[in-house]
């Protein structure tokens, strides 16, 4: 059990090590605010092309094969970006950081349940677990990479590079007898996409999701996009710091305070009801967003909104792993990361328009009314499942 738990740390550490710093470095190793946009949307383009049918790949191979390949990309992405040869090698790399992320997507959450879930655990106690192990190394180890980064601008990219290589290595030597689909070596390509388009139409949650996912990755890219803002027209020019060190405090303890919340008390509750319900909860959340006017509302609503995502999150992926095997979960689950990355792309493009027509206060409003009309006609279906898996 210990040797399992440190694998989790250091395949979540991979990738935390890195998440504070990304836009700091390349800014320090010289590229301008457009170099970094154009990598954001080669990245962007890539992992949304490849992340449903990797994770089909996934299901009909086995996930540790994907993740070796997933992991093999990342490292010599990550690899050419601090070689930093010239802009080329940097996007070369960049690209191979976008298929591994799609490659992963899928088949390393299959991966970890499969071979870190044990047989007297059930899924919403090994979820609530994975919630909370997740926040915790992602805060501790991303103030780390932080503080490194100011120490030197490179060594948490070489960390990340060396924690890489350390969970490929695991993967690469350990035995992986329980995420083997063997039922799905047989199965085509065309069969798995059939029996994923089944599942989804079949199942009502699971289609339900689709537009309530859509909408809510929408509905937070929006928001909380733009709080920062709108917490700033509350703090000087002078003091826009420490409107910094507070979103980070209470990023740190609403994700915190909502996993353990989730993994003691919530994870007992039937799963549909807690998830509608949550999800209810953060369209007034949303709501209230764009009409205060009192700073420590705004922060109040800021902490509350990091509490939900940290029970809506796990909720969500339990919903959709109870309702699909192991013939097709990797793409299921690849196919969710799709409908997410489209609500990124939906906010890109809607705010643009938006923007270009009208001012900030139409996009927030649009925002929050759109999550409202999202869940309106699925309320019942989630209040009258009483199923859970």
């Amino acid at each position: 059990m210990i040797k399992k738990q440190l694998m989790l740390i250091l395949n979540f550490s991979r990738t935390s090590i890195i998440i504070p710093i990304t836009t700091l470095y390349y800014l320090r190793i010289g590229l301008d605010l457009s170099d970094i946009s154009f990598l954001i949307l080669v990245g962007s383009i890539v992992v949304f092309l490849l992340e449903f049918p990797t994770g089909l790949l996934s299901d009909k191979y086995s996930s540790k094969k994907l993740v070796i390949m997933g992991l093999f990309f990342e490292i010599f992405g990550v690899v050419l970006i601090v070689l930093n040869v010239s802009y080329f090698f940097i996007v070369i790399g960049n690209i191979m950081i976008a298929i591994s992320i799609a490659i992963l997507s899928g088949a390393i959450d299959v991966y970890i349940l499969a071979n870190f879930k044990s047989k007297n655990e059930t899924l919403k106690d090994f979820y609530a677990r994975l919630n909370l192990d997740r926040i915790l190394v992602n805060l501790l180890v991303g103030v780390l990479g932080l503080f490194l980064f100011y120490y030197n601008f490179y060594l948490p990219m070489i960390i990340k590079i060396f924690l890489s290589v350390t969970v490929y290595l695991i993967v690469f030597l350990t035995d992986d007898e329980n995420s083997r689909q063997s039922q799905s070596m047989s199965n085509s390509i065309k069969s798995l996409m059939k029996k994923c388009y089944q599942d989804v139409k079949s199942n009502r949650i699971l289609f339900s999701l689709i537009i309530l996912s859509f909408v809510f990755i929408f509905s937070v890219n929006t928001i909380f996009t733009f709080w920062q803002p709108i917490l700033s027209d509350y703090l000087s020019l002078e003091n826009i710091k420490y409107g910094i060190i507070i979103s980070f405090v209470l990023n740190s303890l609403g994700l915190v305070v909502g996993a353990f919340f989730y993994k003691n008390k919530l994870k007992k509750m039937n799963q549909n009801r807690l998830f509608i319900i949550t999800y209810s909860i953060f369209i007034l959340i949303l709501s209230f967003v764009v009409i205060a006017d009192d700073f420590i509302f705004v922060l109040l609503l800021i902490l509350l909104y990091y509490v939900l995502m940290s029970i809506i999150g796990p909720s969500r992926h339990f919903l959709i792993n109870s309702r699909v095997d192991n013939t097709n979960r990797a793409s299921i689950l690849s196919f969710y990361s799709l409908i997410d990355q489209l609500g990124v792309f939906f906010f890109g493009l809607v705010g643009t328009i938006v923007l270009s027509i009208y001012d900030l206060d139409v996009l927030l409003l649009l925002a929050s009314v759109l999550p409202l009309l999202a869940v309106l006609p699925n309320l019942g279906k989630f209040l009258r499942v009483n199923r859970e898996n």
